[in-house]
């Protein structure tokens, strides 16, 4: 009897053994399907909420979009040094505004007095700061005062010409300056002249004609009633050019004995304040800007001066120099904007024309020359 129960009970668990064992065979067989089942579900749930939020028809990559503000700042961060470039253009424009509207209130002897205290007043600090060494060749320091010298009378000529002229006229004067630093180039430098800048310079000089409209050729043909015939403004202007053109040549050969930028602004400011306290006190032209609108124009012109110098050394330590000079260009456009927009002045279509001859020459000769060194640069490799 014993014997048939415990027989019996063998027989039940193993009946429970082996439906325990069915059911966890069944199990993991089910159980892989059913989350099978769960994974695709959800796969098609987010695949409607992508089609929700998507456009139909746009491609989605599977990243989280940004927005276009994003995408801007992400680019001029990358090219942020054609933002200075731009920038330089922008400010020297409004540079040029500030001196124009201060025509018949403070001379220029002053505007360039103020300037140059100004730039000797933020160098100074920037010289201490990286322990500049002022120790320098006797040959160095009598390029860097006559640098000074000359931009001193670069900017006492730049600023009569805006008070005589329109700004755009001088600005376009200015632009043209590529004909003369060519010429300077190839006599003093010993630089060789190519094709393309010949044709430049001669796009050049056909720019400036039809900017300026002298009357031996346009006379009777056009009107200018706002100045452009003025002789004094225009030999200011003129000057402009010749005195940029040299300021560049000695800034070549000072590059080649490596002196500090810092050190040649602060003594450019140097020698400019002594130089025009000299001129004022020669010419008796000392007086104080009246309070108000002229003294606030004067600090705008002594900022904006110290900007234009910050935001075009930035530009060039960040993008090639081929890309500033063109993109400073841009400058003479602004003119016609800040000349049509204060002082009422409508540039005739030759105006226009030469200003585009002007910038396009500018443009070529730029190109022609950065691709004139890089193929100087790739052969010397070889």
């Amino acid at each position: 009897m014993e014997r048939h129960e415990r027989a019996m009970l063998d027989e039940v668990v193993l009946n429970d053994l082996m439906l325990n064992g069915r059911h966890l065979k069944d199990g993991v067989r089910i159980r892989p399907h059913a989350g099978l089942t769960r994974f695709e579900d959800q796969k098609e749930n987010d695949r409607d909420t992508l089609s929700s939020d998507t456009p139909s028809g746009e491609y989605y990559d599977g990243q989280p979009k940004t927005g276009m503000w994003t995408r801007v700042g992400k680019v001029v961060v990358q090219r942020r040094g054609i933002c200075w470039a731009l920038s330089f253009a922008i400010l020297t424009s409004f540079v040029s505004l500030t001196i124009k509207l201060l025509s018949g209130r403070v001379s220029p002897n002053q505007i360039v007095l103020y300037r140059s205290f100004t730039l000797v007043l933020f160098t100074g600090p920037n010289l201490i700061r990286h322990k500049v060494s002022c120790c320098l060749p006797l040959k160095a320091w009598g390029l860097i005062i006559v640098r000074g010298m000359v931009g001193t009378s670069y900017a006492i000529c730049a600023s009569n010409s805006l008070q005589q002229l329109d700004i755009s006229t001088v600005t376009c004067i200015i632009q043209s300056s590529t004909f003369i630093t060519c010429i300077f180039a190839c006599l003093c430098l010993k630089e060789t002249c190519s094709i393309p800048i010949t044709v430049s310079c001669c796009i050049s000089v056909v720019g400036v004609l039809l900017v300026v409209q002298p009357a031996p050729i346009f006379g009777g043909l056009l009107g200018s009633g706002s100045g452009e015939n003025n002789l004094f403004g225009l030999l200011s202007a003129f000057s402009t050019a010749l005195l940029w053109s040299l300021s560049f040549l000695l800034l070549r050969l000072l590059g080649r004995l490596k002196v500090h930028v810092q050190l040649l602004t602060f003594s450019y400011g140097c020698v400019s304040f002594l130089g025009c306290a000299s001129l004022m006190s020669a010419l008796d032209e000392w007086s104080i800007p009246r309070c108000g609108y002229d003294r606030l124009l004067v600090l705008v012109i002594c900022i904006i001066g110290y900007l234009q110098i910050v935001t075009f050394t930035l530009a060039l330590q960040m993008e090639n120099a081929a890309v500033v000079a063109v993109i400073s260009t841009t400058g003479v456009f602004v003119t016609f904007v800040l000349d049509f927009a204060f002082f009422d002045v409508t540039p005739n279509l030759l105006k226009v024309i030469g200003a585009l001859c002007v910038t396009a020459s500018s443009v070529g000769a730029t190109i022609s020359s950065y691709y004139a060194a890089k193929r100087k640069l790739s052969e010397s490799k070889k």
